[in-house]
């Protein structure tokens, strides 16, 4: 089994800022710790000079709370799930290339069999990948399933 950090608390989200993994799993009980955990990888990685890549996400902050919160909307790019024909090779392409410095994808957008092949390669990502997944309850570790 494959093993990611996986990130859980009660509506309070850290995003670890540790290089060594450039594939993290969070885990998300609700909307509020969803949203939580997206504006702060949004505000970490809003001042480099790269684009934040969304699929299909659930929900996006609107304009006017990235703007409260210093966060540079002109660098997020959004794809719909409509417009997702091969996810995996979209977050590969997107992180190999340069250009992104971080992926963000939604729960049951990828199989742990996906998972695992991009935590194999994450040594050739020149960005981060994040996911979000729903929690089944609170563990100090988990394996994905």
């Amino acid at each position: 089994m494959l093993q990611a950090q996986h990130l859980s608390s009660q509506h309070a989200v850290k995003v670890s800022t540790q290089d060594t993994d450039k594939l993290k799993v969070i885990n998300v009980q609700d909307d509020i710790q969803e949203t939580l955990a997206l504006i702060e990888i949004l505000q970490k990685h809003t001042c480099e000079n790269k684009w934040t890549l969304l699929l299909a996400p659930d929900a996006v902050p609107s304009k006017t709370l990235l703007e409260s919160l210093s966060i540079d909307h002109s660098k997020l790019l959004i794809i719909r799930q409509r417009h997702l024909i091969n996810i995996e090779y979209v977050v590969n392409s997107a992180l190999k290339n340069g250009n992104f410095g971080a992926v963000v994808s939604w729960t049951n957008m990828l199989d742990e069999v996906t998972l695992s092949s991009l935590y194999a390669n994450q040594t050739e990502f020149n960005g981060y990948f994040y996911h979000f997944a729903a929690s089944k309850g609170v563990t100090a570790n988990p394996t994905l399933c």
